[in-house]
């Protein structure tokens, strides 16, 4: 080995990136230097690479029956389906900056949309469901890391309580963690 070659570490980022599906790659960062991208983002199950079988490439050219009765169930309204069907393709691609807020009697599959549907489309890793503390708490680290969150039996009660969402509806958020000091702004790429 050469005595003059010196060892430096290889300029590295961890980073939560859903727009970027590989694990690691290279790329520049913010001031512009190339380095190493180590990307925490897990894809849901259905987004890893499988061949589909020329049947079941032709299948999924529409919905299939029983998930299309459930959303008629849920959405019976057709310009309120289409559009629950634009917010779920949005919030795969991108983050969806309006509220998806369903109201109904106990019962009907709310929670199967959010928790099973919803789930199974952006992944566990990245669904998680708000504690009732998350509008009234000082620490946010749910933002951190995901791409859909649901408030479930929430209340909104008053403008404080929408002012308290709306602060979510912004890509960059302060994020406080329990015993750690908030840092830098970080992008989030929640849909709620």
């Amino acid at each position: 080995v050469d005595k003059d070659y010196q060892l430096r570490p290889l300029p590295a980022v961890i980073e939560f990136n859903p727009y970027r599906p590989e694990q690691l790659y290279k790329d520049k960062t913010i001031y512009g230097q190339e380095c190493t991208h180590l990307n925490t983002y897990k894809r849901p199950e259905w987004q890893h690479n499988r061949k589909l079988s020329s049947e079941e490439a032709q299948t999924i050219s529409k919905l299939p029956t029983l998930v299309n009765e459930f959303f008629t169930h849920l959405f019976p309204d057709t310009n309120c389906r289409e559009f629950v069907y634009d917010w779920l393709h949005f919030s795969l691609t991108s983050r969806c900056e309006t509220y998806l807020v369903m109201n109904g009697a106990k019962g009907v599959g709310k929670n199967v949309l959010s928790n099973t549907i919803c789930n199974a489309l952006i992944g566990k890793k990245n669904h998680k469901i708000a504690q009732p503390s998350a509008l009234n708490g000082d620490f946010n680290a749910i933002l951190a890391e995901s791409r859909m969150i649901v408030f479930d039996e929430f209340k909104i009660q008053d403008d404080e309580d929408i002012n308290k969402l709306k602060r979510y509806a912004n890509a960059d958020q302060m994020i406080e963690r329990k015993g750690v000091d908030v840092g830098e702004t970080e992008k989030t790429y929640n849909s709620y």
